[in-house]
Formats: C-alpha cells, sequence, structure tokens
C-alpha cells in the first residue's frame, strides 16, 4: 500500500514509477495474480505506461 501513503521513489516522480508502485500496492494487498492487480496493471498498459517487474 506503499504507493497510497507516500512510499514512493522520490517526491517528484514520473509516471512509470507510479505505475509500478501502483501495481506493487496492489499485489500487496490482493496478490500478483489478483484480479485487481491484474486490472490495475491493464489499466497502465492501456495508456501506454510500462511497469518495471516487482
Amino acid at each position: 500500500m506503499g504507493a497510497l501513503t507516500g512510499e514512493l521513489p522520490d517526491p517528484v516522480t514520473d509516471f512509470a514509477a507510479w505505475a509500478t508502485a501502483t501495481v506493487r500496492a496492489a499485489a500487496a494487498r490482493y496478490g500478483a495474480d489478483g484480479d485487481e492487480c491484474k486490472a490495475v496493471r491493464a489499466a497502465w498498459d492501456a495508456v501506454g505506461v510500462g511497469v518495471t517487474p516487482a
């Protein structure tokens, strides 16, 4: 849940870092194979923002 509570890599972060943080937060809460995590990853993919693998 770090993405939602301020544990981002840098106060001025880019979309890719934010995308990675939100996917990791979803994976931590719902599991990497959870529908919620898959939905977050798919949303970032849909707008063309890559996610760094965990």
